[in-house]
């Protein structure tokens, strides 16, 4: 997450193709998550607040999964650098991430942070809280790190503030990892409930969930990420280079995460399988009418960079800066482009589409050392 400072933020859009106009729709995204923030600190799919009445259009059925909708808003502002100790959104960041942390059930499984989820969503919600705790407090590692020793602040808050804070942070994201942990079924799945069969696009999210938590330095079972790969090859086709759902097949968005599933559990990018597969994204190009496909498909081509990623970016960057809502109550949000999309609504909408045009710094380029190198000399 090297690349979310303000330094390495500039030093990636001019590398990886980000704009002013790119930049600035995140920016308005972000303002309208603000303004539909609940006074409680939390945000719902149901998006509509006493400032709110409902103008915005695309209020989300999933009314009572307010932990998930929490976690995905703040997962925006993080990835764009934003903290609870520095920047414009200091006190609503903070009070989204004290919500999660306060309504987490501890459990003898773990901590449970999939709230009063409804429907199937409740490890997709596990999976995204656990991003979240996990990205926080690897931010605060790394602003510790950079704070000079005799330097008693830490933005505006105390070192022994924040020291603190990563500690509760640190230990809720340990337990939220050990409760995925436990929930994953014997074949290496994930599903909608602990313990179930999986899928791949519940999967997804778990996956993400304990690679963010091996970067704040949490302890993630090596017997873990190995039977998720042994999900992953029984749902996989055409020797890896694509993926199905629960069963073999070459559906654009498991494809999607299925591929960043294996870039991040140690792939090269010169497996062919990967190979074959970025080409087969790449062909298909970004969807106007799924955002779920394009969210993932986008980060699984800036990795690999390339030709493939410049000709991707065009399309992509161009369709969202164009389709953002400019005018209005709903300025800085997006319409419900996605064919599952419903339940989550607007906020979902507009929460993937700003974390999209967040993907030239939001994490750093798997295989390019360049970059990376550059980034750390700032």
């Amino acid at each position: 997450m090297g690349g979310r400072s303000q330094a390495g933020k500039q030093a990636l859009l001019t590398r990886y193709g980000g704009t002013e106009a790119s930049e600035a729709a995140v920016g308005r995204g972000l303002s309208w998550l603000k303004n539909h923030q609940q006074p409680g600190g939390f945000w719902s799919f149901d998006h509509r607040t006493p400032q709110c009445d409902g103008n915005c259009g695309n209020h989300g059925s999933m009314g009572n999964s307010n932990m998930g909708a929490t976690a995905l808003a703040l997962l925006a502002y993080m990835g764009s650098g934003s903290t609870y100790t520095d920047g414009q959104y200091q006190e609503t960041i903070e009070n989204g991430l004290n919500y999660l942390i306060n309504t987490g059930k501890l459990t003898e499984k773990g901590l449970d942070l999939r709230g009063d989820f409804e429907g199937n969503s409740g490890m997709y919600i596990q999976g995204i809280a656990t991003i979240c705790l996990s990205e926080a407090a690897a931010m605060n590692d790394a602003a510790i790190a950079a704070a000079r020793p005799r330097d008693s602040m830490i933005g505006v808050k105390s070192r022994r503030i924040v020291v603190s804070d990563t500690k509760k942070l640190k230990a809720a994201a340990q337990a939220a990892i050990a409760f995925i942990c436990n929930a994953q079924h014997p074949e290496g799945g994930w599903r909608y409930n602990p313990g179930q069969e999986g899928d791949t696009s519940v999967v997804g999210w778990q996956i993400m969930g304990l690679v963010s938590g091996r970067s704040a330095k949490l302890q993630v079972p090596p017997l873990v990420l190995s039977r998720a790969n042994r999900f992953l090859d029984s749902v996989a086709a055409n020797d890896g280079a694509n993926y199905g759902y629960d069963k073999p097949g070459n559906k654009e968005s498991t494809t999607a995460i299925g591929l960043l599933c294996r870039m991040y559990m140690g792939w090269d990018r010169n497996t062919p399988a990967l190979k074959r597969g970025v080409e087969f994204l790449s062909k298909k190009r970004p969807a106007p009418n799924n955002m779920y496909y394009n969210y993932y498909a986008t980060q699984v081509l800036h990795h690999y960079g390339g030709d493939e990623w410049i000709k991707w970016n065009e399309v992509m960057r161009e369709q969202l800066v164009k389709t953002q809502i400019l005018k209005g109550h709903g300025t800085g949000s997006w319409n419900l482009a996605d064919p599952h999309g419903g339940a989550g609504g607007r906020l979902y909408m507009t929460c993937l589409a700003t974390m999209t045009l967040e993907v030239y710094y939001r994490h750093l380029p798997l295989y390019d050392e360049l970059a990376k190198k550059q980034v750390a000399s700032r």
